[in-house]
């Protein structure tokens, strides 16, 4: 019989194999838990800069103020690029340790605007170790300003707010990964019960006779009867005995 998923069926599927889904719940959950409990920790140090329009004036009127948010974007793709990431690389490749490219500083990296009217953007470095989280926003502080005002020909078109940057460590999101398990677990199950309700193709019930053949009407059904045949034999085998006594006797 080929069963239409429902609603209404689909729920009773749910209600009749809940072990399913609870199963599924629990392996998800837990896995996202141990992925997140034994990954390593991540801290991430950040530093503000500001997008400065003109330099050699205080910002008197809004369209001075209006130009410095428009060239905050530009300043984020600047940030990003080869040219200041190969800078960066090269300043922290001469104090030695760690060997840095611009493809491992832009994993580490990410740009990001303090609102959509703000002139002020923020540089994040992420790490598994704080020590090389704050080297690398540092290292990012001091070539910022020399970088871009290369580019832009013009002195002092970004300014740094930050002074002192400090590495934080970055929450887990135990509970967010958890929650993504479960999530992840009903739709694994009610997949399964899915499929399993879609391929079942037997008769059980006369509700299931009457849905597969809707036109047809029911006449009778057989009933369904456990057989006592040990039983029975037990009986005859005592009524046998009771004969042959008897006749004995006789």
């Amino acid at each position: 019989m080929n069963r239409e998923l429902d609603v209404r069926t689909l729920l009773k599927a749910l209600r009749k194999y809940y072990p399913i889904v609870i199963a599924a719940v629990l392996v998800c959950a837990a896995l996202m838990a141990g992925y997140t409990l034994t990954r390593k920790p991540v801290y991430s140090a950040s530093a503000d800069f500001l997008s400065v329009n003109n330099p050699n004036q205080q910002y008197t009127s809004s369209t001075l103020v209006a130009a410095a948010k428009d060239l905050v974007n530009d300043y984020i793709e600047i940030t990003v690029s080869d040219v200041m990431l190969d800078t960066v690389a090269a300043s922290l490749n001469e104090s030695g340790g760690a060997s840095y490219t611009n493809a491992s500083l832009r994993r580490m990296i990410k740009v990001s605007t303090k609102g959509a009217k703000s002139a002020i953007y923020s540089v994040t470095v992420n790490s598994n170790d704080p020590e090389q989280s704050e080297k690398v926003i540092k290292a990012v502080m001091d070539n910022m300003q020399p970088v871009i005002d290369g580019l832009v020909m013009r002195d002092d078109a970004v300014k740094c707010l930050t002074v002192t940057p400090q590495a934080e460590k970055v929450s887990s999101g135990l509970t967010r990964n958890v929650l993504i398990g479960i999530a992840a677990g009903l739709l694994i199950s009610i997949s399964i019960i899915a499929i399993i309700v879609i391929a079942d193709t037997k008769l059980r019930s006369e509700a299931d006779v009457k849905e597969a053949f809707a036109d047809i009407p029911v006449i009778g059904i057989i009933p369904t009867w456990k057989s006592n045949l040990s039983s029975a034999s037990n009986s005859s085998e005592k009524i046998d005995k009771k004969i042959d006594g008897g006749n004995r006797n006789e």
